[in-house]
């Protein structure tokens, strides 16, 4: 069993997980859920007709939450060679970025690994394996870790786009905004293609790229802002 370690923006304990600090960078929160298939099926369109692909599907377990613990066990299954033959079935532990995988009820390893961005999973032997990365913006709330005054919410998600606002302190401001989605086929990551704050002294621009399942880190003008969701729900009124 590992502790729950949540993220908190805020100057304050950090749920169990260590002193009293001030949160000051983004902790990875590994992306989980579904099938990451070995790339080089992926880049064979020449594959044997019915040939299965090679994968690893990993879920989280239950009572951890997938948007707020660094820290947690997973299950999942496997059809990928070179591991043991017993390791088709799996539990796992995950520590940010790092997995560890064990034969269900014994301590003896599947495979280790680490999550290189949202959409690959490096095995400790070198192998990668590919997913599309589900986007998900609208749950909880953005906070900018360097100023908590500054929080974002998106509350409205049509196609490609989205909108909500940004809130700094009592100052609430409509922003608007595209997402890329990822494309493992093509090696697109997915990224915030932009996001503009329109606020009555001029519109911000932002451009950015997601930092696991709940950070993001935008720029603007060559300056950054990191982002992590949390759970506190913000209207925009």
């Amino acid at each position: 069993m590992i502790r729950k370690c949540k993220l908190a923006v805020v100057v304050a304990l950090l749920s169990g997980c260590g002193a009293e600090t001030a949160v000051v960078a983004i902790g990875y929160i590994a992306p989980i859920g579904g099938d990451f298939t070995q790339d080089t099926d992926l880049s064979t369109p020449q594959l044997e007709a019915g040939a299965p692909k090679k994968f690893i599907n990993i879920q989280i377990g239950d009572g951890w939450d997938q948007f707020y613990d660094t820290k947690f066990e997973v299950t999942g299954t496997t059809n990928l060679d070179g591991f043991d033959a017993n390791c088709t079935a799996f539990t796992g532990l995950v520590s940010e970025r790092s997995i560890t995988s064990f034969i269900p009820g014994t301590q003896k390893v599947c495979f280790k690994g680490s999550f290189r961005n949202e959409s690959t999973l490096e095995l400790s032997d070198g192998r990668r394996l590919l997913r599309n990365f589900p986007l998900n913006l609208d749950s909880g709330s953005w906070v900018n870790i360097n100023d908590v005054t500054q929080i974002f919410k998106f509350d409205r998600i049509v196609g490609n786009t989205f909108s909500g606002c940004e809130i700094a302190g009592s100052q609430v401001t409509p922003v608007i905004g595209e997402f890329i989605s990822s494309d493992i086929d093509n090696g697109v990551l997915a990224s915030i293609k932009s996001l503009v704050v329109q606020r009555a002294s001029g519109t911000q621009l932002f451009t950015g790229q997601f930092e696991g399942a709940s950070g993001i880190r935008l720029s603007s003008n060559g300056k950054q802002i990191l982002l992590q969701r949390q759970k506190n729900e913000v209207l925009c009124q």
